[in-house]
């Protein structure tokens, strides 16, 4: 429909075809792994996710572990991956990290109430011990299964907001940041070598329902032999992701 004005119009009110500009593409992070909810999702007949294939063509992909029968739960407006308090939803990507003692992982979710718990864990391939990353309350912990330090930080005061997490391992040291903030640092020693990621559960085993909270989750990225949160490095790219999701209403 055509609307026509007989008056005048005050200067920059009419706005030209050629004045309009796209807005800009969040820039991709360049991480060795990117888990991202809008793409790569494979979804069963009732809409939970049994697959998760990172961008890139890479052929690898987070599979359910044997206790998520059913799959994962999806939302699809904005995309993200919803995981239920008690409820296994965890996801199993093999081999994601080449050496655990080097190694930054990043993570864009909203909490649920009352508590995430669970985030990720990285277990090095054929040992018992793993690192976790948990959130209970505003409490953001990463730890080692078996050792008594671990590292701590506080979350923002709102916690239902999307969070960027970003957590590095490199030279015996573990730090942690929240959404672009300075780090905290602890030292917290990984196993070498290979390591299988998993999200949203701490290990393949069954039980351990109490350690299963409510969160959404649109991004997991990793880099591999870097320590970003060391170097500074890249971290550019994943907070304009993480700003991108706050728009979006993730």
């Amino acid at each position: 429909m055509v609307l026509i004005y007989r008056g005048a119009l005050p200067e920059g009110v009419l706005i030209r075809a050629s004045t309009v500009r796209a807005a800009p593409a969040t820039p991709a992070p360049e991480a060795n792994i990117w888990l991202d909810a809008s793409a790569g999702v494979t979804l069963s007949a009732s809409g939970r996710v049994i697959g998760w294939a990172p961008r890139g063509g890479d052929p690898s992909q987070a599979l359910p572990v044997p206790d998520n029968a059913t799959g994962t739960g999806f939302r699809s407006d904005p995309p993200a991956l919803q995981f239920s308090a008690g409820e296994n939803g965890g996801l199993r990507l093999e081999g994601a990290v080449a050496d655990a003692a080097c190694v930054t992982i990043a993570l864009i979710l909203t909490p649920g109430l009352p508590e995430a718990r669970t985030l990720l864990s990285l277990q090095p391939v054929a040992q018992g011990d793993y690192i976790f990353l948990s959130l209970e309350g505003p409490h953001l912990r990463l730890a080692r299964k078996d050792a008594a330090t671990s590292l701590a930080l506080t979350l923002p005061a709102d916690p239902l907001q999307p969070i960027l997490i970003l957590c590095a391992l490199s030279s015996g040291m573990a730090r942690l940041s929240v959404n672009g903030g300075s780090a905290v640092a602890a030292r917290l020693d990984a196993e070498n070598g290979p390591a299988d990621l998993f999200i949203g559960c701490p290990t393949a085993r069954k039980g351990m329902k109490n350690k299963l909270g409510r969160f959404d989750l649109s991004d997991v990225m990793v880099w591999s032999g870097q320590d970003l949160l060391g170097s500074g490095a890249e971290l550019a790219a994943v907070r304009a992701l993480w700003t991108d999701r706050c728009h979006r209403g993730l």
